[in-house]
């Protein structure tokens, strides 16, 4: 009997729960969190082999044979750091899942900004193309939830955050995806180049069958290419790639010159979506696809019909002449950055969370008196109001909550201004999710009368 380890139990640990719990296994769990909803354990009180501990953190002296840890929860936590001085395996839910189905096939998806997208743009092109095919990961939906009903054969298109990279062991994906790296999450990984790392782990298991698109565009994306056993293909915006997928500004379109092909897939026409930056996110799908071998006009249709996803500059309604836009999606700097490009119209933006020991200096600077008022709350409200002031911004409003700021925004927002919700920051100051403050900011603005 396998003497198995759970630290924290929320979406993947619950599924890892769930996969054990009529096992030969003996299972201990731990959620640290006192207020948890205990109603979702009662239907574990009839295994024998489990034991469920609310409240706690293991010692790291527990006798075990492995751990699963949630992608939440930093390996360099105390506890962690025992159970690897003696040897016990330390992993997640994504590398469990690709145990059960190795013969699957796997499509990862990282980088800073622009996951969620990607990955839901690459899940629907493949369904038109495979109907077997699932999307999972850090998008919010467990890989082991499929793993009862997926075929040998299947395909998983895959959202793979830091967290999650850096503890997979043997996972590998037949073509993973490095969009872009800024700084995040340093308050996890300590490092830059520690997080870089966990991000570069994607490809670390691929062999020379395997593809690893990156994008041409981003020197960040500075990985040992000597050590890169798998192919690699670029997608540029700003370069004609020779073997490639680029963005032809001239003919405003995206041009697949894979194979020497020169193919024009879609035109920016077509991409029913805001910024340049989801210009970046549909190179990266294109390339995929077209790698896959997946037909070009299935492509250019499925992009056709894809619309943004929820809390990723997602405009929620027109109210007085005023658009409001739920950005909660946007969890770092550029990711913010990216919507402001996005908009070419005055912003009031609404801005602060959760503090991941990340500068805002180039937040401010990438307002090109476009932003004509900033809104903040939650735990870095303080450090992005200094940082705005260095730089000589002073329309800032200080304020407790987000329910404050929507009622604000309301009155001091003019006819043709758009209401950004960008906070450029996670949310685990005040809210559960990301998900849970955007449907907070949805529900707020449409309670707003007209």
């Amino acid at each position: 009997m396998k003497n198995i380890c759970i630290v924290g139990l929320g979406i993947s640990g619950l599924s890892i729960l769930d996969y054990f719990a009529d096992k030969n296994a003996k299972i201990i769990a731990f959620d640290s969190n006192e207020n948890i909803d205990k109603s979702k354990f009662e239907k574990y009180d009839k295994f024998e082999n489990i034991d469920i501990n609310i409240g706690k953190n293991p010692t790291g002296e527990e006798d075990v044979d492995i751990i699963y840890v949630s992608p939440g929860i930093s390996l360099y936590t105390d506890y962690l750091v025992k159970f690897k001085n003696r040897n016990v395996p330390i992993t997640g839910e994504v590398e469990l899942a690709y145990e059960i189905l190795k013969d699957a096939k796997y499509i990862g998806i990282t980088g800073t900004n622009g996951k969620t997208t990607t990955t839901s743009m690459l899940g629907e092109i493949y369904k038109s193309y495979e109907s077997n095919t699932y999307v999972a990961g850090n998008i919010g939906i467990s890989l082991l939830n499929f793993t009862k009903t997926a075929k040998e054969n299947s395909i998983f298109i895959t959202e793979l955050s830091s967290f999650q990279l850096e503890s997979i062991i043997d996972f590998k994906p037949h073509i993973a995806v490095i969009l872009n790296i800024t700084p995040d999450h340093i308050e996890r990984h300590k490092t830059m180049q520690e997080y870089k790392n966990a991000k570069f782990n994607i490809t670390k298991n691929q062999t020379s069958e395997d593809f690893l698109v990156l994008n041409k565009d981003d020197s960040e994306i500075d990985l040992d290419l000597s050590k890169v056993k798998a192919q690699v293909v670029y997608f540029s915006q700003k370069e004609k790639i020779q073997n490639g997928v680029y963005y032809d500004s001239c003919q405003r379109a995206i041009i697949n010159n894979l194979y020497g092909k020169n193919e024009l897939v879609i035109k920016r026409e077509d991409i029913h979506l805001l910024g340049n930056h989801n210009i970046e996110n549909t190179l990266a799908s294109v390339t995929v696809a077209l790698l896959d071998g997946i037909p070009t006009e299935l492509i250019k249709k499925s992009i056709a019909e894809f619309k943004s996803v929820k809390h990723r500059m997602q405009e929620i309604r027109t109210l007085n002449g005023v658009k409001y836009i739920n950005d909660s999606k946007g969890t770092n700097v550029m990711s913010t950055v990216k919507a402001l490009e996005a908009i070419n119209s005055d912003i009031i933006l609404i801005a602060g969370g959760y503090d991941k020991h990340i500068e805002f200096d180039e937040l401010i600077k990438h307002f090109d008196n476009k932003v004509k008022k900033l809104v903040l709350f939650g735990t870095t409200k303080y450090q992005i109001l200094d940082t705005a002031i260095k730089y000589g911004f002073k329309d800032i409003i200080v304020l407790e909550n987000l329910s404050q700021a929507v009622k604000i925004c309301n009155i001091l927002a003019k006819e043709g201004d758009y209401v950004l919700l960008s906070p450029a920051c996670a949310s685990w100051d005040m809210y559960k999710s990301y998900e849970h403050r955007g449907d907070d900011f949805i529900s707020l603005v449409n309670e707003l009368k007209e």
